[in-house]
């Protein structure tokens, strides 16, 4: 099967032509990474494109094992609720990935800090459009 992943990136606006490009992830590590391959490209994104108002762009992945695997220092920590199944696929990953030092939790954190890092840039377009400012 075909796939790629995709980043959204906001169209530059005519008024605003001093901000800075949009950022990368900053967990890239400066060693070539392999390009992201899993979004199905079958997807319908012309309307998303659109609508939106983002250009899509591939973006490529750091290491898997040094990013999720990281330990990360969860002593300040919240308790959040996934489903079940979630919880048993991230599990699964943990036992047959990770090592007896790696934490369901630190994978957690490493997990959603990735994807906020990604999006970032989204999701200030997004809450810039409903608030007029910028979240991160």
């Amino acid at each position: 099967m075909d796939s790629k992943v995709v980043r959204r990136i906001p169209e530059p606006e005519a008024e605003n032509t001093d901000a800075p490009e949009g950022k990368t992830s900053e967990t890239v590590s400066g060693a070539s990474a392999p390009t992201a391959e899993r979004t199905d490209v079958n997807t319908q994104t012309s309307d998303v494109k659109e609508l939106a108002g983002f250009r899509r762009k591939k973006i490529p992945l750091p290491d898997f094992e040094r990013t999720f695997f990281a330990p990360a220092d969860c002593r300040n920590r919240s308790a959040i609720y996934i489903s079940a199944a979630t919880k048993h696929k991230v599990s699964a990953i943990l036992h047959l990935l990770g090592n007896e030092n790696t934490r369901l939790t630190a994978l957690v954190d490493n997990m959603l800090r990735f994807v906020i890092g990604i999006y970032s840039d989204e999701l200030n377009y997004l809450h810039e459009k409903k608030n007029n400012r910028r979240l991160f």
